[in-house]
């Protein structure tokens, strides 16, 4: 390796001196500013850090540690009662969806004790990294975010009695994100977390009966056509999930006893406009959503789903547990004769 031009020594003082801005080294020590970065992941080889300038402005600001507002995880203890589980809803204004109404509906029904949106209730159709889907029109975010607290509200007035909760997914996050890259200033000001708006407790996930027979819910871990199966494999616990749309249970077993791999599926209909992406192809996804039932000793009982069948092309019908829950319609664009 060729003799560095610059102390070790020197170059640690100027990178303080300088803020943490690698321009600035560049500049003050004469030399181009791509040097400066290998210099520094040197450095890091070495076990000395070099933190850049914008870690020491959130430092000193302090919203590295007030971001993200919501805890990575929570932990919540479930016995002899029930936990209803919805995820992907996507939910699309002036559209209720038949696995929505079906989950509302059964919210009634079995009263449950715990209730979680596990992730991607907002779709957040304009403020994606991807391009618009020819000269489609979406939905601003301010008429989304408006439809969201409606129809959670509507979804809590039904469940007195049920604690809720709301695990981020991909989807959620593009509120933050598309500040974060647009507006790096609204960081702190109130109203500039999807939380904010919604009023929900929110995380990233939720382990249930972490001390005894734990469960992991979260929205997404493991892709892939065997998911499920990796995400139980993988995990060592039951756990659910959601992002892929599968809408499936996998179990598992192996010499502790069997665990189960759940996909929620998609509370929103598989036609609606926000899937327009998806170009019109065979998808196999599933409508609908999972229910959990805990013994008094906290331990998961065979997860139970309820799937939306749509027949002839457009009648949907919710079932669970050999009921029609809830009957509708799929979403249908105009088709060309």
């Amino acid at each position: 390796m060729p003799r560095e031009k610059v102390s070790r020594d020197e170059f640690v003082r100027v990178w303080d001196a300088e803020g943490g801005s690698p321009t600035r080294v560049a500049e003050r020590l004469g030399i181009a500013v791509q040097n400066v970065h290998q210099r520094r992941v040197r450095l890091a080889g070495d076990g000395i850090l070099l933190k850049t300038a914008d870690y020491r402005a959130g430092k000193r600001w302090g919203w590295q540690e007030a971001a993200p507002k919501w805890p990575k995880r929570r932990e919540i203890n479930i016995r002899d009662a029930t936990a209803i589980i919805g995820s992907d809803a996507h939910l699309w204004p002036g559209m209720e969806t038949t696995a929505w109404r079906a989950f509302k509906a059964l919210v009634g029904t079995l009263k449950p004790k715990l209730g979680i949106l596990n992730g991607d209730t907002l779709d957040g159709s304009r403020v994606t990294r991807h391009d618009p889907i020819a000269l489609e029109c979406t939905p601003d975010l301010a008429e989304e975010i408006e439809w969201v607290k409606d129809e959670t509200a509507d979804l809590r007035k039904r469940s007195r009695g049920t604690d809720w909760y709301w695990t981020c997914g991909n989807h959620d996050t593009r509120f933050e994100r598309y500040l974060a890259k647009n507006a790096p200033e609204m960081r702190n000001v109130k109203g500039s977390c999807l939380q904010d708006h919604i009023g929900w407790p929110f995380s990233w996930s939720i382990m249930l009966n972490p001390n005894s027979s734990p469960v992991m819910v979260k929205h997404a871990f493991r892709g892939g056509a065997h998911a499920v199966y990796n995400n139980t494999l993988q995990a060592g616990i039951s756990i659910v999930t959601g992002h892929l749309h599968a809408q499936l249970v996998r179990p598992f077993t192996d010499y502790r006893g069997t665990r189960y791999g759940v996909d929620c599926g998609t509370l929103a209909d598989l036609s609606g406009p926000q899937f327009n992406y998806t170009l019109d192809n065979p998808l196999n996804w599933r409508s609908g959503f999972a229910v959990l039932t805990f013994d008094k000793d906290g331990i998961l009982l065979p997860p139970e789903l309820c799937e939306v069948q749509t027949l002839d092309g457009s009648k949907q019908r919710a079932v669970f547990r050999g009921e029609v829950i809830a009957t509708g319609e799929a979403y249908r664009e105009d088709v060309a004769a």
